[in-house]
């Protein structure tokens, strides 16, 4: 068990979401076990589907757990801090932070403005959608190296 943390951030649709998946997709294929979170800082995140019995159960202040054959879901009535996020998962290799600009992880920002001046760890410019499968591991090196061992 690895447990590497690393953070993403920039500007909305700059393709930090993009870059996650494929990172998360590569790593799970190769048998990793990986954890996203997203930071939702104007709470614009929806919690299920309005009208459905889960979506009624959370909306009357429960904690809510959705059991599937195939997934599970936890929504919480309370915000959570990212290390208590954290210690709800015993079991990871990676840790892929989009956004919470506060914690101190090593940094990846995604931007589309060449000329933006930024401080992170890593720069990745000008990203679109044929980021390709070399330059999806050269990013998993990266973190394998300077990510933050949880």
């Amino acid at each position: 068990m690895k447990r590497l943390a690393v953070a993403f951030s920039g500007s909305s649709n700059s393709g930090k979401t993009t870059l996650i998946e494929k990172i998360s997709s590569s790593l799970t294929k190769s048998g990793y076990s990986v954890v996203t979170i997203k930071h939702d800082p104007k709470d614009k995140a929806n919690f299920d589907t309005p009208n459905k019995d889960s979506f009624k159960f959370y909306q009357s202040g429960a904690n809510s757990v959705i059991m599937g054959e195939k997934k599970c879901a936890i929504f919480f009535q309370e915000p959570l801090g990212f290390d208590e996020i954290v210690a709800k998962f015993k079991d990871f290799d990676y840790l892929l932070l989009e956004g919470l600009r506060s914690e101190r992880l090593p940094r990846i920002v995604v931007t589309k403005n060449k000329d933006e001046e930024v401080i992170a760890d890593l720069i990745i410019r000008n990203l679109d959608d044929n980021f390709s499968k070399d330059q999806v591991v050269a990013v998993i090196d990266w973190i394998n190296k300077f990510g933050k061992k949880l």
